[in-house]
Parts: C-alpha cells; structure tokens; sequence
C-alpha cells in the first residue's frame, strides 16, 4: 500500500494490536496514542518510517524494540 501517514488517537496499542501496521512498507510518519512497549516492535521493519509520536506507558524497553528503525529521525 502507498500509505505514508497514519495517526491512530484512540484505543490501546498493546501486543499486536500494530502487527498489520508492519506491512505498511511506505510508512513515514506515525502518531499512536495509548501504545504499550510490546507493540512497537511491528514497526521496527518499517524502511521509510522517519517519524513517530507516540504517548502511553513507553519506557526504555520499547524505545529498544525501534533500534531496527534505521530511517527513524524524529520520535516525539
């Protein structure tokens, strides 16, 4: 799919709730509200992603599951 942007605002990100959002392979730019640390390694392969804003209870263990993230230049 040619979707660059996605914002996601409300609901619980948690587990595999962004399993599908991996297969956006043209991704860029992403705004998740209420994201867990599991779910945020389905966007680690994400080639385009340069963006991501993210709030919920994000710690250390999920900022690690982005370090395969090699186009991330911005996280809010």
């Amino acid at each position: 799919t040619s979707l660059t942007e996605l914002s996601i605002r409300s609901g619980r990100l948690g587990g595999d709730a962004l399993a599908p959002v991996a297969n956006l392979k043209a991704l860029e730019v992403a705004r998740l509200a209420e994201v867990s640390d599991d779910a945020l390694k389905h966007l680690a392969g994400l080639p385009k992603l340069r963006m991501l804003a993210v709030s919920g209870r994000v710690t250390g263990v999920g900022f690690k599951e982005l370090a395969g993230a090699a186009a991330l230049r911005e996280l809010a």
